[in-house]
């Protein structure tokens, strides 16, 4: 079974990685919970496939 980073590459972890750490940083946590879930949903979409 292949993984979601074999499947998409690191670019797409690390876009919404810095994306959410911004916003963390300015303290902004709607922002950073929203940018995580949808994170998550783009990274299920790719193990799905």
């Amino acid at each position: 079974m292949e993984n979601v980073i074999d499947k998409m590459g690191c670019e797409p972890a690390l876009y919404y990685h810095e994306k959410i750490l911004q916003a963390i940083r300015e303290k902004d946590n709607e922002a950073a919970m929203g940018l995580m879930r949808e994170h998550i949903r783009n990274n299920r979409r790719y193990y799905e496939c």
